[in-house]
């Protein structure tokens, strides 16, 4: 009877979390226009016969995107505007869920107790509310790119690799960010996956000239390298709006007297004023110096296995964490691929118990806090913006994670099976 009452109560539980994200769904699908409508504007744009990377939306917005993402939205496009935002919340909410449950599978929590696992769960979700909450608000497609991009992981691990590749090439196409996995199956001789994939993404690519023509696809696609080229001024003094974090933008606030937003604030903030050659130099530089640190993380030669799997999360949050920081004109809902790096440090705290606990502790709490100050204190978000507080976090982040070495394999840890 006990046992009765206990399923009940979860069950009671479940359905009122349901109802309340159902609620949640119904209010954010009726506040207005976000990125959402750009994608579905592109998507009709791409039908009435425009360049949709040419063309811009709304208030100067340009469209990002791939033109088969355009092609797979376009029922959207032709439904109402808040039933399609409605739809495309619940589904992001089903991905929260689910990605939320992958990450924190991924480590072995059987043997502590109860309330370190609730702390855990605490960590992970509010230390990446803010990235949850202004993704599902702005509609954007970082939820869904990370989304895909672990469960190919997940799908690799478990030697599913044709499945595998075509999650990870549909996120490839969407969005280009989750490409730093491709050359990481190779590192690691995950030869079926990463040869589906590299091959997955070239057909998909190619695939809109089914509907659209080849001459058709092909100019869009030099429209799209053009919008895209990193060279332009605007990728180097990357600084068109104030929402704006990673390396580009806070390189360009430090190294540069010309980096002013768009209705952003005056307050100094360069330390030194380079011209944009220079400035282009730093940034790629230290772009480079990121991409090579993840040599330290790897810690084996080519075409080898992790030694653990959870050295292998180690490695993985590493190469996520770095998305955002490494790419150009990046906003800060794309931060949400530091989910898995929260979720290792933590789990580093809270369970492996490394030494330095009270400095460490104050660290990651001054990460969690940098990350979610415009939730929590968002009066003050000019000041957060124009100093570029997230990406600092962000980059105090990754010293704690490569502070956070992983044990042996020759020590006990648990780790999942699934992973």
């Amino acid at each position: 009877m006990i046992e009765s009452l206990r399923l009940t109560k979860d069950s009671g539980l479940k359905l009122l979390l349901v109802f309340a994200a159902l609620l949640y769904a119904v209010v954010e699908s009726r506040l207005g226009r976000n990125d959402w409508d750009i994608f579905l504007a592109a998507s009709r744009a791409l039908f009435d016969g425009s360049d949709v990377y040419a063309i811009t939306y709304f208030d100067g917005y340009h469209y990002y995107y791939s033109l088969l993402f355009a092609t797979l939205l376009y029922p959207f496009a032709i439904i109402p505007a808040a039933l399609s935002k409605f739809i495309w919340i619940c589904l992001n909410m089903l991905m929260i869920t689910r990605l939320l449950m992958r990450v924190l599978a991924w480590f072995d929590t059987a043997d502590v107790s109860i309330y370190v696992r609730r702390w855990f769960f605490v960590l992970v979700f509010f230390g990446s509310l803010r990235f949850l909450k202004s993704n599902v608000h702005l509609g954007q497609t970082t939820i869904l790119l990370l989304f895909l991009s672990l469960e190919a992981l997940h799908l690799d691990k478990q030697n599913k690799s044709s499945l595998a590749a075509l999650l990870l090439s549909l996120a490839i196409n969407i969005k280009l960010l989750p490409a730093v996995l491709l050359p990481y199956w190779f590192y690691r001789a995950r030869w079926k996956s990463a040869i589906f994939t590299t091959l997955l993404v070239m057909v998909l690519w190619l695939l809109p000239i089914t509907w659209l023509g080849a001459d058709r696809v092909g100019s869009l696609m030099q429209s799209y390298a053009e919008l895209i080229n990193p060279a332009q001024e605007r990728h180097i003094l990357d600084v068109e709006e104030t929402s704006f974090h990673g390396l580009s933008t806070l390189l360009s606030t430090l190294f540069s007297s010309q980096a002013h937003e768009h209705n952003g604030q005056s307050w100094k903030r360069n330390i030194a004023d380079c011209s944009l050659e220079t400035l282009s130099a730093i940034i790629l530089g230290v772009r480079l110096f990121f991409i090579l640190f993840t040599l330290y993380f790897l810690r084996t030669l080519p075409f080898r296995s992790a030694t653990s799997s959870l050295h292998r999360i180690w490695e993985l949050s590493y190469l996520m964490l770095i998305i955002p920081l490494i790419a150009p004109h990046q906003q800060h809902y794309t931060f949400l691929f530091a989910l898995p790096a929260i979720a290792y440090v933590g789990y580093d705290l809270l369970v492996l118990k490394k030494n330095q606990r009270k400095l460490r502790w104050s660290l990651f709490v001054a990460v969690l806090v940098s990350f979610n100050l415009a939730l929590w204190l968002g009066a003050f978000n000019a000041f957060y913006n124009h100093y570029k507080i997230l990406t600092y976090g962000a980059l105090l982040l990754v010293v704690l994670l490569a502070t956070s070495v992983p044990p042996s394999p020759k020590e006990k840890v648990g780790t999942s099976p699934t992973f």
